[in-house]
């Protein structure tokens, strides 16, 4: 490590004592930043009911260096617990059985009760968007947000979700923030009521991105907010 002159005047016990307050503040800066984690309300697959992946998930290389919003399209946003989970279990039909995957394809869903649901979770690879999901994680918001308006606390909980991967080394410190459109460029998610306000966060990179898919998707659903 690199110390300028002054470092140098200084005697041996005030360089321990600035070494000292550096190791303390950034130890403080972790707590405080994994305290974020646990204002977040979780709810397992177990709680929201999942059925099992046909096959195992690819592992997903971590840190990665992008995160996107997405949002599911239909149904419409739910409002308490016991209906978004039947979004969620929706959302994981629709994929296993519509779209023939192994898995619900998101990594975690945001729902108007303010809970963030664990869908493929933290390292396992998704299938949410195509180019990119080696190398991502995401975060569906549970409804049509080209039609509805999300509440000011399920913005809190997306930038607290953002803010806990940071601080759990899941996301790089220079990590991209996208919309799903800004790689799919057919989608409009995360619907333009989201997108908008992801536009003034920080990490916002909009698309499109280098490795954009624009393309005529062969899946047939109601739902366009994944993509394999």
């Amino acid at each position: 490590m690199y110390y300028p002159f002054e470092w140098r005047a200084h005697s041996h016990k005030q360089q321990a004592q600035v070494v000292n307050n550096i190791y303390y503040t950034q130890q403080q800066q972790q707590q405080q930043q994994a305290q974020v984690c646990n204002e977040i309300q979780w709810v397992s697959r177990n709680e929201w009911a999942g059925r099992p992946p046909r096959q195992p998930a690819k592992t997903l290389p971590l840190p990665v260096g992008h995160a996107f919003i997405h949002h599911t399209v239909s149904p419409l946003n739910c409002l308490n617990h016991s209906s978004c989970i039947q979004a969620v279990k929706w959302a994981q039909n629709l994929h296993m059985d519509g779209n023939g995957w192994d898995d619900i394809g998101y990594n975690f869903l945001l729902g108007g009760d303010h809970r963030i649901y664990i869908a493929r979770g933290w390292s396992a690879q998704g299938s949410h968007t195509l180019g990119m999901n080696d190398r991502s994680i995401n975060l569906a918001f549970i409804g049509n947000y080209d039609l509805e308006w999300p509440t000011a606390g399920m913005l809190e909980m997306a930038q607290k979700w953002l803010k806990c991967s940071l601080a759990m080394g899941i996301l790089t410190p220079d990590y991209q923030l996208h919309g799903h459109r800004d790689q799919s460029c057919l989608f409009s998610s995360p619907g333009q009521h989201v997108y908008d306000l992801i536009k003034q966060w920080p990490h916002f990179l909009g698309g499109p991105l280098p490795t954009s898919k624009c393309y005529k998707s062969n899946i047939t659903t109601t739902t366009t907010s994944s993509s394999h």
